[in-house]
């Protein structure tokens, strides 16, 4: 399994491609948490503007790999977006809005255990 703060930078990684993409300085940031910071870094705008379904889309893309397909923080991230996109009908989200979501989602999953969502007999590595 991956724990929690590795799964934290790969949310943060898909957030960061997006924001690169959009013509954005792609320079490298420390993703490094120190005493409880988030590991989202502080020069990237937090009034930056996604479509969600570009990062729903990018989620979906990462989770198709056998080796994120069963973490629990990118499945309730995709879970999160898809609640977004087709209940509240909400087509834009800020990178704040991400970040927070992140952020509650980690402490939300904090002690759980959950059962894999890909049996690992049915994994082919």
């Amino acid at each position: 399994t991956t724990n929690r703060n590795w799964q934290r930078v790969i949310l943060y990684n898909i957030a960061k491609d997006l924001y690169d993409g959009e013509g954005k300085a792609g320079k490298e940031v420390d993703t490094s948490a120190s005493g409880g910071d988030s590991v989202f870094p502080k020069d990237l705008d937090p009034k930056f503007v996604y479509e969600t379904r570009h990062l729903w889309w990018k989620l979906h893309d990462k989770m198709q790999q056998p080796d994120y397909a069963n973490m629990l923080l990118l499945a309730r991230m995709k879970d999160e977006l898809e609640e977004r996109l087709f209940t509240k009908k909400q087509r834009h989200i800020t990178f704040g809005t991400y970040q927070s979501i992140v952020n509650k989602l980690h402490v939300d999953a904090e002690g759980h255990v959950v059962e894999p969502f890909v049996e690992i007999k049915e994994r082919e590595d």
